[in-house]
């Protein structure tokens, strides 16, 4: 009976904690007396434990927040078992409850910032003290991370939140961005259109860009990324095409620095290509010369673009000539063959026009090669390949028209080669007629003033 009746009370105490309103002298009273017998509130006394937690205490007077924040620091380090729960529950405060006001823009009111900063003063004690809440907040921070869909406020309190870690916990830096971005990617790809659209004619700031470091960024990252053989071959493809759009589209890099990236491309071509001629017979399988072939036609992609600068002066001239883009388009392993075909017709055009060099013959015996590739991948399936290089360029146009706006004074659209380049061809039918009817038939419409490779998730080209 006497057992009982201890039940019993025990669980009106619980309720009680749970649901009663309690008063500031309520709350404080119970920590202490909850911080005295610290010692006995092992894991037969897990419910009383959760309760005490689930105590509304952030928007308490300061020295209900200070007794609060003393006995979880007391708690868990007795028993770091509690750790687990003690930290869902701080987690959980990085969300606004349903009744709380938006912020206006964007921005947290006096109030939310205190109550933050209560959970963060809190969080910063226990990651001290106890080492094992690193991996446990981690945790705990993705699990919770609210669904793509919630309401924007709900997404930029969290986001304000974790980000505030980073201040007093740099070390989880990496972690917290990598969640973070590939959070908003989410959300960006299931942004419905009609939404996006709602609000294309807002206005705000424009952003600064840093123009240093996206040109530090295109020639470092050839030699840290591209070159250097124990990077994997799938990064040194991202990278590459990284420089060559950025390159292409950022109208702040100088031509001595596109000069200066072309440069460093064409030399390591070049020596891939003399370290392959001395081989008896060449595989040109894309997977086997990935990187190779990434780099050639991010030369091509960026020659193509940017023709209109690199031939202004005798000089610029001469130095497209060093390249020996020639040696390139006709080397074994052939690289027009497996580079995006309109890049390759781009490309084609413009050496042609420039007599840099002469692409049409090997395109047309390509045309005329065509056979699939059918190899068995590493889980054992039958795989047939057209071998043409997969590509994708970040900074390629976008739907997003109201960023687009902002991008605009720093980008740079693609300027096609000039219409009459038909009749050129046709004027000088009799010094190279074996190029004139293939120029003709694979020459694009010169009318479009864009790249027509296929485009990436979530852009697409407008006419």
């Amino acid at each position: 009976m006497f057992v009982k009746k201890s039940q019993k009370s025990y669980e009106n105490l619980l309720c009680l904690i749970r649901d009663a309103q309690l008063t500031d002298n309520d709350v404080s009273c119970l920590l202490k007396e909850a911080t005295e017998c610290i010692s006995l509130l092992n894991q037969d006394l897990r419910l009383f434990v959760e309760a005490l937690l689930s105590i509304e205490w952030i928007n308490k007077k300061s020295d209900v927040v200070s007794e609060y924040q003393s006995f979880v620091v007391n708690l868990v380090s007795a028993h770091n078992y509690h750790a687990k729960i003690v930290i869902e529950k701080l987690v959980k405060l990085f969300l606004p409850a349903p009744t709380d006001a938006e912020w206006i823009d964007g921005g947290p009111p006096e109030e939310d910032c205190l109550k933050c900063l209560n959970v963060h003063t809190l969080l910063n004690l226990l990651l001290a003290v106890v080492p094992m809440c690193k991996e446990l907040l981690m945790n705990s921070v993705i699990s919770q991370f609210p669904y793509y869909n919630k309401s924007t406020h709900v997404h930029e309190y969290y986001l304000h939140n974790i980000l505030w870690i980073l201040d007093y916990q740099p070390s989880f830096r990496q972690d917290m961005l990598h969640l973070v971005l590939s959070k908003i990617v989410i959300m960006d790809v299931n942004a419905p259109k009609e939404e996006i659209e709602r609000f294309i004619n807002e206005d705000e700031e424009m952003f600064v860009m840093d123009d240093a470091k996206s040109m530090r960024t295109s020639t470092t990252s050839f030699t840290a990324k591209v070159c250097n053989p124990n990077v994997a071959p799938v990064i040194r493809q991202a990278a590459v095409n990284y420089i060559a759009s950025l390159s292409a589209r950022a109208n702040y890099i100088p031509l001595s620095m596109l000069k200066g990236t072309l440069q460093q491309m064409a030399e390591w071509i070049h020596s891939y290509i003399s370290n392959q001629d001395g081989l008896e017979c060449v595989n040109s399988d894309v997977r086997l010369h990935l990187v190779f072939y990434s780099v050639c036609q991010a030369l091509f992609y960026i020659v193509s673009f940017r023709y209109k600068d690199l031939i202004a002066s005798k000089k610029n001239i001469v130095f497209l000539e060093s390249l020996n883009m020639a040696k390139m388009v006709t080397s074994r392993l052939n690289p027009l063959k497996v580079c995006q075909p309109p890049v390759v017709q781009k490309f084609a055009a413009i050496t042609r026009k420039y007599q840099l060099a002469y692409c049409y013959t090997v395109i047309e015996n390509n045309s005329r090669n065509t056979m699939p590739t059918i190899y068995q991948d590493e889980k054992g399936c039958i795989v047939t390949s057209d071998n043409i290089l997969d590509a994708f360029y970040p900074f390629d146009p976008f739907i997003l028209e109201r960023s687009g706006k902002k991008i605009e004074p720093f980008y740079r659209h693609y300027e096609s080669i000039e219409q009459t380049m038909e009749t050129d061809v046709k004027e000088t039918s009799e010094v190279d007629d074996f190029l004139c009817n293939q120029e003709l038939s694979t020459t694009p419409n010169t009318k479009s003033n864009k790249f027509l490779y296929g485009s990436s998730p979530g852009f697409k080209y407008k006419g």
